[in-house]
């Protein structure tokens, strides 16, 4: 299901991919079935750091989708990493929808970069 939904943002258009940003922050606010089970934020959070990597918003989106990010990012996921994902992808090329198979690891390099050598570190900072 998570890659079905990555790869149907690939090839939309700027609007549909803003409107499956939203779909996953609106899960990700004040839902009382995904705050019951802690895992299924995780997972939120986890599809939508690979669709960062994997598709850009607009403008407009990704302003929004940062100024979630700064205030909600979980602890397991710092916000350097979503914003890593994103410079990589607008700055460093194009990136590939995941297979089943491989979405698992391709969370788990985004989650363990060290950052975009797009993004501005900051030291001492890690979210």
């Amino acid at each position: 299901a998570a890659t079905e939904f990555i790869s149907y943002g690939v090839g939309a258009n700027t609007e549909v991919r803003d409107e499956l940003y939203l779909q996953i922050l609106k899960q990700l606010t004040r839902n009382p079935l995904v705050e019951a089970v802690p895992e299924s934020r995780e997972r939120l959070f986890e599809l939508l750091l690979v669709c960062m990597g994997t598709f850009a918003p607009s403008e407009d989106m990704e302003r929004y989708t940062i100024m979630f990010l700064r205030e909600n990012a979980p602890d397991s996921i710092p916000y350097i990493r979503f914003t890593s994902a994103l410079h990589e992808l607008q700055y460093g090329g194009k990136a590939s929808t995941p297979s089943p198979t491989s979405l698992a690891s391709r969370i788990n390099e985004l989650k363990e970069s060290e950052g975009s050598r797009f993004s501005l570190k900051r030291k001492g900072r890690a979210k």
